[in-house]
């Protein structure tokens, strides 16, 4: 019997391997005020910490991301804390936060919107 076009079905272990191997979070760098801020990709159970944050919080889950996944590019340097929250909330909208929006709705393959709407 020929094998010629078909693809080997790996086994459980490989799969499970790969998956729990995969560290590959993606960065994104936006432009904030002029600077360049590097966002990161949440893991599942950081998305689902700032989900559940901002439900019980009644806090904006944009301004929470930001916080949370803003970083100086290259580094593991933190631009933000918590007790920048009220000061991000009352920036001036414009394309900064929409920037911010898009890049991490497409690391995080969430919709702000929706979020907040939970």
């Amino acid at each position: 019997m020929s094998t010629k076009g078909t693809v080997e079905t790996p086994g459980k272990d490989k799969i499970r391997s790969a998956i729990f191997s995969s560290n590959n979070f993606e960065r994104r760098e936006v432009s904030m005020f002029g600077n360049i801020i590097e966002i990161r990709q949440p893991s599942v159970a950081q998305l689902q910490t700032l989900l559940d944050t901002s439900s019980e919080s009644k806090k904006n889950a944009s301004i929470l991301s930001l916080i949370e996944f803003s970083y100086v590019p290259g580094t593991d340097d933190k631009v933000f804390d918590i007790a920048d929250y009220d000061g991000l909330l009352n920036l001036p909208m414009g394309a900064w936060f929409t920037e911010f929006n898009t890049a991490w709705s497409e690391l995080s393959d969430l919709n702000m919107e929706e979020a907040e709407g939970n």
